[in-house]
């Protein structure tokens, strides 16, 4: 009998909670008496073939389930009001279950790859609730699920990374067969799930999401039938969608491609370019060639030989048998060529290659650096100061330092305050005119192994919308070339070839394609050699038209663009929608919504990020030429490891990005011994003194091997308190050395003290907190901590684990950094003396000079305190 009356005052409890209305998500947790409801969408597709015509080029049908999208042959068609429908639209009539489509052709849907996404409607008990879970068309929501297990969210020790990829099931009855019909007729594989806790007690918008994602397994039964889930972190699995080298792109080795065109972020130095324009096994020749068999001579038509050819070079021919190879012995004129060999087969106006000895100054040309467009900001002269200063009307992304143009000429920025620039000279073409164009070069630098080449003297940049390419000019290594007077005298013949010489040593000082001048000072011009007869004879490509001339010379020995030359660039990185991707967040931010295709996000998350965070990043990928593209896991957790950035899911399944700092919010939740069902703390010892910080990775320019900037930071604190002797290695992708100095600094401090993990088992209530909520916790029997009067501590959300039932939880302390760094105290703060508890962790007072606290005691050394 008491048994009975029990459950019967249960019974009556339970009915008296329902009918009262709790007001938020948060009461309706606590309240152990509230109806727990689950409710869950599941979004089947379907391949539809039947229809109707029902009115011009619009066909309709009878569904079985809700509609919510109609695709034909992968691209969806846009949703429609009414039946009344234009090309490639859809409208579903949801009270009489009837789908409309007009495909784009008008034709028939039946000529179609036609695929209808369906919404399925699941709860634990039977609920009539709108089909979006907010204003629109009530369904049932069949009270088949059995259960679901729990869904957990978690981060590393340091709160860095990306939310590890949560997995579970959920179980449906199917004692009545539900299922049988559909399990394999619709396609339920990669197919969303939403799963939400919600009870009658409160409005449907105060739901609560406890997972989405999408089905990767299933399992039936004739009485039961599971779904296995992943949430859309999988998708992070995804490469960076980077564009492929091609044969369109241009001459190229074959270990480049179907290669990644390379993405850069940020800024970086000394980058590799990658050739593009290759000889490979050779360049064609301008013209035909001729020979017969037998003959030393071979004939041109239309060529240009004392361009193109020296002596030394390989030609080769393809014939229908066989291919032949020739070697050159002088070069005659633009259509004679003497070889070294007789011929051993005749040919008549063919193409011919030319595999040179020495490189032609007029391939390699062309060097790739990313296949996106570099940052490059415009805007224009608001004023004229003087000739060298000028006002502009955006100052955005425009530094001290950078080339840009100015009305097409290429200048540099001395200075750069407020929105005035100083340029390093006056302009050759006088002042600038308001309106001008200011354009920025995001190529500062170009090296051709240890030597700069100079901005359009030598190279300019071609910056589309799908390639960034460095155009060498045809003489830019011979520009960089410092001239020499070589010995003895020499003699220039005018309207000649031939240079002759006394006491000179031309085999020593010169190879063909190097480069000789008079010291005729009325005639100054450079000419290319052709070949060396002797020390005292040579030729030239091109007649001499200077007077006749025999005292001095000068000469360029000049080093060539090749196949293999180290080019290395020092540029800006990636602009999209007419933004740099510079910070840790755009670049996050950038992956996610264009190479992984996902578009919830949580806005304001980025946004103080980026404010938290603003350090500059320097990124390439693939790292190394001819690499493969990674995936977007990994460059997210490589700028995570930087800035001490994480990317999780909030309540609403929305990604979030966050810095951990110690900033500390101005209202913090408590969570109690009352809150709890059980508590626990583990503490981890990771301590290090010292670390050593890679940073603004590069190519040397000597060696061409890969290699960094290095910082070294020491912990005085662990040296003098904690005694351990310990270096940690990073590598950060940071280009400043002042923000690699920053996040140096912060892993030190983190790893000051060990870090405590706070576990801890609670009912509903716990899963209303996010990953990395800062949060009291404050048990009775908690340890002391360094730096603290009393057993509350702040600490970070770092996994929380929930169902529709009960939740679990994991904080970190971060070796207690949010109780020990100092906090200015609002003007309406209490002295020291007379603060209360809250204020004594989450604000700092002033120390005297001898670091005493402002009580003169040691009960807050160390805590909150500014001196």
């Amino acid at each position: 009998m008491a048994k009975h009356l029990t459950l019967i005052l249960g019974f009556l409890q339970l009915r008296q909670s329902k009918g009262k209305k709790l007001t938020t998500y948060a009461e309706f947790s606590t309240n152990p008496r509230s109806e727990k409801g689950i409710l869950a969408w599941v979004e089947p597709t379907q391949k539809l073939i039947t229809f109707t015509l029902f009115s011009g080029a619009v066909y309709s049908r009878i569904t079985s389930y809700f509609v919510i999208g109609v695709s034909a042959s992968g691209t969806d068609l846009t949703e429609g009001s009414s039946s009344t429908l234009n090309a490639s639209e859809w409208f579903f009539d949801a009270v009489n279950l009837t789908l409309y489509v007009r495909m784009s052709d008008d034709l028939d849907p039946k000529t179609h790859d036609l695929s209808v996404k369906y919404r399925l409607f699941y709860s634990n008990l039977d609920y009539n609730l709108p089909y979006d879970l907010a204003s629109g068309e009530v369904v049932n929501y069949d009270a088949l699920i059995m259960g679901s297990s729990k869904f957990s969210q978690e981060l590393d020790e340091e709160q860095t990374g990306i939310s590890l990829e949560s997995t579970g099931s959920i179980k449906f009855q199917n004692t009545g067969g539900h299922f049988d019909n559909i399990f394999d007729t619709l396609f339920w594989e990669n197919k969303r799930v939403v799963i939400y806790s919600w009870g009658p007690s409160i409005a449907i918008s105060e739901k609560r999401k406890l997972f989405e994602g999408v089905i990767d397994k299933k399992g039936f039964t004739e009485n039961q039938v599971t779904f296995g889930l992943r949430d859309n972190i999988f998708q992070l699995r995804k490469k960076l969608n980077l564009s492929l080298f091609s044969s369109s792109d241009g001459s190229l080795s074959d270990d480049i491609l179907g290669t990644p065109k390379r993405a850069v972020y940020g800024q970086v130095k000394q980058m590799q370019a990658i050739g593009i324009d290759k000889v490979l096994d050779g360049y064609t020749l301008t013209g035909t060639v001729s020979g017969v068999s037998g003959a030393l001579i071979i004939k041109g038509t239309g060529t240009a030989f004392l361009d193109e050819c020296s002596p030394g070079d390989n030609l080769k021919i393809t014939l229908p048998a066989e291919v032949l190879e020739i070697k050159i012995d002088s070069v005659d004129t633009d259509t004679q060529i003497t070889i070294s060999d007789a011929l051993n087969s005749g040919f008549d106006t063919l193409a011919a290659l030319n595999e040179p000895a020495r490189p032609w100054r007029k391939k390699n040309r062309n060097w790739h650096i990313s296949g996106h467009k570099l940052r490059a900001p415009a805007t224009t002269i608001a004023t004229a100061v003087q000739e060298n200063r000028y006002t502009i009307v955006d100052t955005t992304d425009f530094f001290t330092g950078d080339s840009i143009q100015i009305d097409g000429e290429s200048t540099e920025v001395r200075r750069l305050s407020g929105d005035l620039i100083v340029l390093e000279n006056n302009l050759q073409a006088g002042i600038a005119s308001i309106g001008d164009a200011v354009t920025k070069n995001p190529v500062t630098k170009v090296l051709f192994g240890a030597t700069e080449l100079l901005v359009d003297r030598d190279w300019t940049l071609s910056n589309t919308s799908t390639d960034a390419i460095i155009n060498f000019t045809n003489t830019a290594e011979f520009n960089a070339q410092k001239r020499v007077s070589i010995v003895g005298t020499i003699t220039f013949t005018n309207n000649s070839r031939a240079i002759t010489g006394t006491n000179s040593a031309f085999k020593t000082d010169f190879q063909t394609r190097d480069w000789i001048q008079s010291d005729d000072t009325s005639h100054t011009a450079f000419y290319e050699v052709l070949s060396i007869e002797s020390d005292t004879a040579m030729t030239l490509r091109v007649v001499y038209g200077g007077a006749t001339h025999g005292v001095g010379a000068f000469k360029k020995n000049v080093k060539i663009l090749d196949d293999t030359a180290l080019v290395l660039i020092d540029t800006v990185g990636r602009e999209r929608s007419g933004a740099w991707v510079k910070t840790a967040s755009d670049v996050v931010k950038d992956v996610l919504e264009n190479d992984a295709g996902l578009t919830s996000l949580n806005s304001a998350s980025f946004t103080t990020a980026d404010t938290q965070a603003p350090f500059i990043m320097s990124m390439v990928f693939p790292e190394s030429i001819g690499g493969k593209a990674p995936e977007i896991k990994k460059v997210i957790n490589l700028v995570n490891e930087s800035v001490f950035g994480s990317l999780t899911f909030n309540q609403d399944f929305d990604l979030v990005f966050t810095i951990l700092n110690s900033e500390k919010p101005i209202s913090l939740v408590e969570i109690k011994d009352d809150d709890t069902l059980s508590f626990g703390i583990l503490s981890n010892m990771n301590i290090f003194n010292k670390v050593k910080t890679n940073y603004s990775h590069f190519v040397d320019k000597f060696s061409g091997d890969d290699t960094s900037e290095t910082i070294e930071k020491t912990s005085s604190f662990v040296n003098n308190h904690i005694g351990t002797e310990k270096t940690e290695d990073l590598e950060i992708y940071l280009f400043n050395e002042s923000d690699a100095s920053v996040i140096s600094e912060r892993y030190l401090l983190f790893h000051s003290l060990s870090q405590s993990v706070v576990k801890v088992a609670g009912k509903l209530d716990l899963s209303t907190y996010n990953l990395n909520d800062k949060i009291y916790i404050d048990f009775d029997r908690a340890p002391l901590r360094f730096a603290q009067t009393d057993r509350r501590k702040i600490g970070i959300l770092s996994r929380i684990k929930r169902d529709g039932e009960n939740s679990e939880a994991e904080f970190q302390d971060i070796s207690n950094i949010l109780s020990r760094v100092p906090a200015i105290a609002p003007n309406t703060t209490a002295a020291f003396s007379s603060a209360t508890a809250d204020d004594l962790v989450k604000y700092g007072w002033i120390c005297d000079n001898t670091t005493a606290t402002p009580d003169g005691t040691e009960s807050q050394l160390g805590s909150n305190l500014i001196g």
